[in-house]
């Protein structure tokens, strides 16, 4: 992913908390693995020596391409995509903040009355 990427995710999670953020960085990693589960074809791919499957579009064409589900392939053998900013985007469809500006304002009011030390 690009600077341009970081920063774009950045922008639409303002107001996210930690946990938020924790939570949507693991539901963009799970849509490569939902999208595996759907796929109907996979692509052979070679990783460090390993024959590998990564999921593909149903409509792929090629040598390489076998027709099967992700239950028929081989023990430990599905391979995943590197993350990428389509993943952030479709789990930023379903991923909302918890915390909202008017929490964070009593967070900051309380902050500033009592400080780190308290009054």
């Amino acid at each position: 992913m690009s600077d341009a990427d970081y920063n774009d995710i950045a922008s639409k999670t303002e107001n996210y908390s930690g946990s938020d953020l924790a939570i949507l960085c693991k539901d963009a990693a799970m849509v490569p693995l939902r999208f595996a589960q759907k796929a109907k074809k996979f692509k052979k791919v070679n990783q460090n020596g390993k024959q590998l499957y990564l999921a593909v579009a149903d409509n792929a064409m090629g040598h390489d391409i076998v027709q099967m589900g992700l239950y028929d392939l081989p023990d430990n053998g599905l391979a995943l995509p590197d993350m990428e900013h389509s993943h952030f985007i479709a789990a930023l469809k379903t991923s909302k903040p918890t915390v909202c500006v008017d929490d964070l304002q009593e967070f900051v009011d309380w902050t500033t009355e009592f400080g780190e030390e308290g009054s």
